[in-house]
C-alpha cells in the first residue's frame, strides 16, 4: 500500500517530471535550424470564452461562465532554406513555446465556491491551410501543463468540483487567420476550443470545457520572405516499414468511489460525521497504477504510423475497490464480482512526427478486466492521447506524457512513461 510519505514523494517526482519535460522543449526548440531561429516572433493574445457546462452546472452549481485568458507566446517560422522534411509536409509551421493566464474572477458557484485562476505553459503548432503575402487561414493545436493553486476545498470551497489537484493538462485547438499590416506586425482572429482537467491526480476532477474568441497580434523580428517562393526540395522517405514501441508507464489515481460517496452524503446535506458529532473532511487518497504498452506500427510516411497495440494495466491497490463496493453496494453484491489486479487490453494506435516530436492517440477495448461491480463512469472502452519526445543521441529511447479516459471525456488517469522505438536501421535523413 502506498503510504503517504510515498504518496508525496511521487506527487514531487511529478512535478519536476511536468517541469523537466517543458525544459527538454526548450531545449528540443534549440535543435531547429537557424533560419527558423532568424525567423522568430512575439504575440501577444487574448481570449474571451464561454465555459460549456452540463444541465446539473446549469441548474446551480455554476452562474456567470465566462472567463479571459491572456497569452504570450514566442514562435519560430521555418522556411525553405530550412530543407527539412517534416517542415515542408507541415507546409512550414510556427511552432514555440507559451504562458497564459486564465482568469476565472468573474465566474460564480454555489456557496460562494470559486474556480481559481489557472497558470499554464504549453508548446504550440500554427499549421497554415491557406498562405499569401498577406492572409494565412490555419489550424491551431496545443498542448501543455496548468496551475491552479486554488482546488477543492471541504470546508472553505465545497462546490468547487473541477480541480481535486493543483497539477493539470491543458490542451487546446482551433482555426484562426491571420493578417500582415506591415512587414512585421501581424494581427489575428480565431475560434478555439480549450480543455483543463487534472486526470484525476485528485478528486473531484470535472474538469473545465470551454469554447472562445482569440485576438492576438505578433511581431516578427526578422521576416524571411523566402516561404512565399516555390518550393522544389525533394526529399527521400527512408523509414518506411514496420516498427514496434515499447513503453511503460505509471500514474496516481484518485478514487471515484470515494468522490461519489462524500458527493452524495454533501448534496443531501446529512453530512459524515464521526463518533465527536464533526463533519468528516474527506481525504482523497491516491492509488499507484502502472502501465505497459506494446504497439506494432506500419511507418507509411514521414508524418504517420498506424496500427495496433497489446496493453497491460496493473493495480497493486485493488482491494480498495473491494472495500468501496462493500460499502456502497453492499457485501452480498460485491461477493458476486471478481477483483484482479491484472488488466489487458487491446487498442488501435496512430502516431504522428514532427523533428523529434510525436503525438500519439489510442482508442482501445478492455479483452480481461475484473475491478469489481460495473460503474456509470467506467466503460469496455478506453482512449489515451499524448505526446513523446525522442532523444536524439540515444537512438529510439523516449519520454512522453498522456492522458487516459473512458467514454472520450471521463478521465482515467495522467500518465508519464519511458520507451523504446524498435525499427529497421535505415537512416531517416530528413531529421
Amino acid at each position: 500500500m502506498l503510504t503517504k510519505k510515498g504518496t508525496e514523494i511521487l506527487m514531487n517526482t511529478l512535478k519536476r517530471a511536468s517541469l523537466l519535460f517543458i525544459c527538454i522543449i526548450v531545449n528540443a526548440s534549440a535543435g531547429f535550424s537557424r533560419d527558423m531561429i532568424k525567423n522568430a516572433s512575439i504575440e501577444a493574445g487574448f481570449n474571451r470564452n464561454y465555459i460549456l457546462r452540463s444541465q446539473e452546472e446549469k441548474l446551480g452549481l455554476m452562474d456567470n461562465p465566462y472567463n479571459n485568458i491572456y497569452n504570450l507566446r514566442i514562435g519560430f517560422q521555418s522556411t525553405p532554406k530550412d530543407s527539412n522534411y517534416y517542415d515542408k509536409i507541415y507546409n512550414y509551421p510556427i511552432v514555440g513555446l507559451a504562458l497564459s493566464l486564465t482568469d476565472n474572477s468573474s465566474v460564480r458557484l454555489k456557496n460562494n465556491s470559486y474556480i481559481g485562476n489557472i497558470y499554464s505553459a504549453y508548446g504550440f503548432m500554427d499549421m497554415s491551410l491557406i498562405r499569401t503575402r498577406k492572409f494565412r487561414f490555419e489550424f491551431i493545436f496545443q498542448w501543455g501543463m496548468a496551475y491552479n493553486p486554488t482546488k477543492f476545498d471541504a470546508v472553505n470551497n465545497a462546490w468547487n468540483e473541477y480541480a481535486g489537484a493543483p497539477v493539470q493538462v491543458n490542451v487546446a485547438g482551433g482555426l484562426g487567420v491571420k493578417y500582415m499590416l506591415t512587414r512585421n506586425l501581424e494581427i489575428g482572429a480565431a475560434a478555439e476550443i480549450r480543455h483543463y482537467s487534472n486526470g484525476r491526480l485528485g478528486m473531484p476532477n470535472r474538469g473545465i470545457n470551454m469554447a472562445g474568441i482569440n485576438v492576438s497580434m505578433r511581431y516578427l523580428f526578422r521576416p524571411d520572405e523566402s516561404i512565399y517562393s516555390a518550393d522544389n526540395i525533394k526529399f527521400k522517405f527512408t523509414e518506411k516499414g514496420f516498427t514496434y514501441n515499447l513503453s511503460f508507464a505509471g500514474a496516481l489515481q484518485a478514487s471515484m468511489d470515494q468522490w461519489e460517496v462524500y458527493k452524495g452524503s454533501r448534496d443531501n446535506e446529512t453530512g459524515d460525521e464521526n463518533e465527536n458529532g464533526t463533519i468528516e473532511i474527506p481525504d482523497f487518497k491516491r492509488s499507484p497504477v502502472y502501465a505497459m504498452y506494446n504497439t506494432f506500427l506500419y511507418r507509411y510516411s514521414q508524418m504517420c504510423a498506424s496500427g495496433i497495440g497489446l496493453d497491460f494495466y496493473y493495480k497493486p491497490e485493488i482491494n480498495k475497490s473491494r472495500v468501496w463496493d462493500a460499502m456502497i453496494y453492499g457485501f452480498d453484491a460485491m461477493k458476486s464480482h471478481k477483483y484482479n489486479k491484472l488488466c489487458v487490453g487491446l487498442s488501435l494506435n496512430h502516431e504522428f512526427f514532427y523533428h523529434n516530436f510525436s503525438g500519439y492517440v489510442a482508442v482501445g477495448m478492455y479483452m480481461f478486466r475484473k475491478y469489481g461491480i460495473p460503474k456509470d463512469y467506467d466503460s469496455r472502452f478506453y482512449q489515451r492521447a499524448g505526446i513523446r519526445y525522442y532523444i536524439p543521441k540515444l537512438n529510439g529511447l523516449y519520454i512522453g506524457y498522456g492522458i487516459k479516459a473512458h467514454n472520450f471525456g471521463n478521465a482515467e488517469n495522467m500518465e508519464l512513461s519511458v520507451g523504446f522505438n524498435f525499427k529497421n536501421k535505415k537512416k531517416d535523413a530528413s531529421r
